[in-house]
């Protein structure tokens, strides 16, 4: 059984980031209308510079929907965006098929391009 036969689905923009430059990480281009598994961290904590986001929010995402230089873009999920940190493959091992992918996320803003 699948991780999307099993919980309820979220939709989700997947954001192309372009970093740095005059205006900072800007985004360059939106991907709208898919649909994953989201399971968020939601909260404030104490950070070096003041406040923080909590970080490590999760997205279960199907492998077709997402590019595999997916690290370092972002997602756009009920009004909020994010940063993708890392992405882990959730295979089937019985069948050997990549059932879902795993993207970490981290609270982001972009600047205006």
């Amino acid at each position: 059984m699948k991780i999307f036969d099993m919980f309820s689905e979220t939709e989700y923009t997947f954001l192309r980031i372009s970093r740095g430059g005059v205006y900072g990480n800007t985004i360059e281009e939106e991907f709208s209308n898919r649909k994953g598994v989201f399971r968020e961290k939601d909260g404030m904590r104490q950070g070096t510079n003041g406040e923080e986001y909590l970080e490590n929010s999760k997205l279960f995402v199907k492998p077709e929907d997402i590019p595999t230089d997916a690290v370092g873009n972002g997602v756009r999920i009920n009004g909020k965006t994010y940063d993708i940190t890392s992405m882990s493959q959730g295979k089937n091992f019985d069948t050997g098929e990549i059932e879902h992918l795993k993207l970490i996320l981290e609270r982001a803003n972009y600047g205006e391009s």
